[in-house]
């Protein structure tokens, strides 16, 4: 049957379509966990950096350490923004990525009910045609004994 082969290439190319955007959804959400790591990594330095600064009060300081420490840490808060403008973007492909393959399952579902329901309907007709040669057997049969 046409129709059921055709129908079966389908159902394994949406199976490998959905397999490409599981492994794309997972390799989005590591990466955003990933680059979410380094924001807070990166967050957790400059508290650190912050606890250890040379303007604690009480530290003897000069002016050259001052500008240095604050040359650093405005340096850290350009990379902790960078790393929050990623992280952001990386949630939107995440989510994006997430939304593809949902779409992909459901394409692959709906092929597997069309198939499903195609080979039911195959199953009844088949039955349907055993029915009827059972049917006419049985009626030959009756008239052999009626004509003896």
């Amino acid at each position: 049957m046409v129709d059921r082969r055709v129908l079966d290439t389908l159902i394994e190319l949406s199976e490998r379509r959905r397999d490409e955007a599981a492994n794309e959804a997972a390799d989005a959400r590591r990466a955003t966990e990933q680059v979410l790591a380094t924001k807070q990594q990166l967050q957790q330095y400059r508290a650190d950096y912050d606890a250890r600064s040379p303007l604690r009060p009480g530290q003897q300081t000069g002016p050259q350490q001052i500008e240095r420490h604050q040359r650093f840490v405005a340096r850290l808060d350009v990379a902790i923004d960078d790393q929050a403008r990623r992280h952001a973007l990386m949630r939107r492909v995440q989510a994006q990525r997430e939304a593809d393959l949902v779409e992909r399952q459901k394409r692959l579902k709906a092929f597997e009910t069309l198939k499903q329901r195609r080979d039911q309907a195959y199953a009844q007709r088949q039955e349907r045609h055993e029915q009827r040669l059972t049917d006419e057997q049985a009626a030959r049969i009756h008239q052999r004994r009626t004509r003896s």
